[in-house]
């Protein structure tokens, strides 16, 4: 898998769609209130691709920012944790 930065909403909502996300285990969630009522959130887990049999671990951190109904998502980033033995292929 290769590693990539998205500039745009639209290029990351391809990317997240091209993984082909099959399953999502959160293991850990924390929240924490921040600058003016802001919240910030920290997210770990496992996702499960499909056609892959790895599950692989994950890290999301998000910024939720008030506004007059609600919250809006003021920072929202993920990273996909691939560790080294996930490049590896069989040889026959």
């Amino acid at each position: 898998m290769k590693s990539s930065f998205g500039e745009t909403v639209e290029v990351i909502n391809d990317m997240m769609i091209t993984m082909n996300i099959h399953k999502v285990e959160v293991k850990t969630a924390n929240f924490v209130e921040s600058w003016a009522g802001a919240l910030s959130m920290l997210v770990t887990g496992l996702v499960q691709l499909k056609d892959y049999p790895v599950r692989k671990r994950f890290v999301h951190n998000i910024i939720l920012a008030p506004q007059q109904q609600g919250y809006f998502v003021f920072s929202d980033m993920f990273k996909l944790i691939c560790d080294e033995y996930d490049y590896y292929e069989v040889v026959d």
